[in-house]
């Protein structure tokens, strides 16, 4: 058939999606400081208690990392990506996660980008993330 398009594709905007991690990422880290010791603390709470959100990276990572395969997968990927994966990974994100190429993603059972079951999903492309 010709000019049969997957609309699964049309529906996904790489940009949007990893915009979208970007500004929940930054409302994220609102909540929080790093201390003159180094560690993180809750603005929220009257104590300014100490958390421990480091952990959580390695899911951010994997939400990342899904945008930006995925889209080249379906053909939707443009350097713009690239652009707001270093704007992200290079500011708080750093700061209170550390550095990108250190964090160790866990494998995941849903992919972000998709909205699919990783099971369904090529090992060879997904087999990073995905279980």
């Amino acid at each position: 058939m010709i000019g049969v398009i997957n609309e699964d594709i049309i529906k996904r905007d790489p940009i949007k999606k990893l915009q979208e991690l970007k500004e929940n990422l930054n409302k994220l880290f609102s909540y929080y400081e790093i201390g003159d010791d180094g560690k993180v603390y809750d603005k929220t709470t009257e104590n300014g208690e100490e958390v421990n959100i480091k952990e959580s990276g390695g899911y951010f990572k994997a939400k990342i990392e899904s945008v930006i395969i995925g889209s080249k997968r379906d053909g939707t990927y443009s350097k713009q990506l690239d652009t707001i994966k270093n704007e992200i990974i290079t500011g708080d994100f750093k700061k209170f996660f550390g550095d990108y190429n250190t964090i160790v993603a866990p494998k995941q059972t849903w992919d972000y980008y998709t909205g699919s079951y990783c099971g369904k999903l090529p090992k060879s492309e997904y087999g990073n993330i995905c279980k």
